[in-house]
């Protein structure tokens, strides 16, 4: 039996579905750019972080633009009404950047955290989420 590549394989499949060859990688391209796109926000977006648990936070942006981010691992300390610290490199907020946070006006230790990606949510969500955590 004749072996068959994977990219001999990809065009017949393309090809079946009436896609060009290069308007089907260009899509590729697109969805992994866009995928790409969700794992930073533009710092200039982001006005207002609200913390909800130890590895959850919102990030309320201009727009009425709402980033979900769950924290790539639980933060020990992170609690609600705590200002937040970003430690950043450029123009972007990305995942696994890292931040601090602490009480308003306090100077001892900050607890230390690394960002998750970002997931858009809308304000008709927000409730229900908080309700999920509240009851998890």
């Amino acid at each position: 039996m004749p072996r068959t590549t994977i990219p001999a394989l990809w065009l017949a499949v393309v090809a079946a579905i009436g896609l060009s060859p290069l308007s089907a990688l260009a899509e590729a391209e697109a969805a992994a750019k866009a995928q790409e796109a969700d794992n930073c926000v533009y710092a200039r977006e982001v006005e207002q972080f609200e913390i909800l648990d130890n590895e959850t936070l919102l990030l309320y942006g201009k727009l009425d633009k709402i980033w979900l981010n769950r924290l790539g691992n639980r933060c020990a300390g992170l609690r609600d009404n705590m200002a937040v610290y970003l430690e950043r490199y450029g123009s972007q907020i990305c995942a696994n950047d890292r931040f601090s946070a602490r009480r308003h006006g306090d100077s001892g230790p900050a607890a230390r955290c690394r960002l998750g990606a970002f997931e858009p949510i809308s304000k008709e969500q927000i409730p229900a989420l908080k309700q999920a955590l509240a009851e998890s």
